[in-house]
């Protein structure tokens, strides 16, 4: 049987609850220092933000769970059916009412996380390459790590709406089912608490180690961009962990070199955007499409276009040290035209860059 415990979500919020009550008896926190720029370090400070995430947004979920159940305890087949889908519209609108509790906290967290982040990365890097440049952020990351903070307030209101319309489409399933098959108020209940309750939460936990792995990923990549900007580098290498489970995006990505002026011009162009939705045309994530034939490609959408990357010939799964074979492969001018450059080049991506 699956345990609490084997969830690493939950040994995440342990993390952090054990982190307050060390800040509570004077004891400073641990923040992120030179082993950011590792695998290990990164996903520390990951599986740090999403226990602050999940912690500060469980109890919203959970409350919202609690109301659409209790609307959807009904005597279903003493209903029409267009009083049922009113019922189950109103169990599911609770969901949208979720983001105004919720986003001001996370926002919060994500600022101080990525503000630490940002400050941690240019630290390691000076002192990894011998580079004489600051830790402070200055005008500018300060101004990116707001506007990477209070954007996500967009995505998490459409993540809230997408979760709502889901909920409401699988409620009228299994009502519709349960009184097809003559079953009474009870057993239709207890479906729906089956069905909808640990799912929801579930998927709920999954977006948000999304939004910590995308958002350190690129306070991470930005923090080593102004490094190398104030250190007056020119150009960096993208740096893949080439191990059995490298996904091919990163592959393909691992050892491709761009400007560091054009790769950081990015990040403050979608800073002063103003724009939530400005990283997805600006900074476009790589995605593996498939061929009527069955053959993989690596694209990625910006400006309303698909942009041809790469034929994936080999993609070297399950190899070290393997980067792949690619057909028809952009070149770097073109990658850095479309704005493909740094980490995260896609979810969950934990490259990195080097100095050139």
């Amino acid at each position: 049987m699956r345990r609490l415990s084997d969830d690493w979500r939950y040994l995440a919020r342990g993390e952090v609850a054990v982190g307050d009550l060390l800040e509570g008896v004077g004891i400073e926190k641990a923040v992120p220092g030179a082993g950011v720029l590792t695998r290990a370090g990164f996903d520390g400070v990951v599986r740090r933000l999403v226990g602050k995430l999940t912690h500060v947004t469980g109890k919203a979920d959970a409350a919202a769970l609690r109301r659409a159940a209790k609307l959807l305890d009904r005597r279903w087949d003493g209903l029409t059916a267009a009083e049922r889908d009113r019922v189950i519209g109103a169990a599911a609108q609770g969901f949208l009412a979720v983001p105004k509790l919720v986003i001001p906290k996370v926002e919060t967290i994500l600022r101080g996380d990525l503000t630490s982040v940002v400050e941690a990365t240019k630290a390691a890097v000076g002192e990894r390459h011998g580079l004489a440049i600051t830790a402070d952020l200055n005008t500018q990351d300060a101004k990116v790590v707001d506007f990477a903070a209070s954007s996500q307030g967009s995505y998490i209101t459409d993540q809230y709406g997408v979760r709502a319309t889901a909920y409401e489409q699988r409620a009228r399933d299994i009502v519709a089912d349960g009184l097809d098959k003559g079953l009474g108020r009870a057993d239709i209940a207890d479906m729906l608490r089956d069905e909808l309750t640990s799912p929801m939460l579930g998927r709920a936990a999954s977006y948000w180690d999304q939004v910590a792995s995308i958002h350190v990923a690129r306070a991470r990549s930005y923090g080593q961009l102004s490094g190398y900007t104030e250190a007056g580098i020119e150009r960096f290498v993208n740096s893949a962990a080439l191990d059995e489970v490298t996904c091919v995006i990163c592959r393909f990505m691992n050892g491709r070199e761009f400007e560091v002026e054009t790769s950081i011009d990015r990040f403050h162009e979608v800073e002063a955007s103003g724009d939530p939705y400005a990283v997805t045309e600006r900074q476009p994530f790589v995605k593996v499409g498939r061929t009527e034939d069955g053959d993989r490609f690596l694209y990625a959408e910006s400006g309303g276009e698909v942009h041809h990357i790469a034929d994936v010939i080999d993609d070297a799964t399950g190899e070290r040290d393997e980067e792949g074979r690619y057909g028809r492969a952009a070149s770097e001018g073109k990658l850095a035209a479309i704005g493909v450059t740094e980490a995260p080049v896609h979810g969950r991506c934990r490259c990195t860059t080097e100095p050139v």
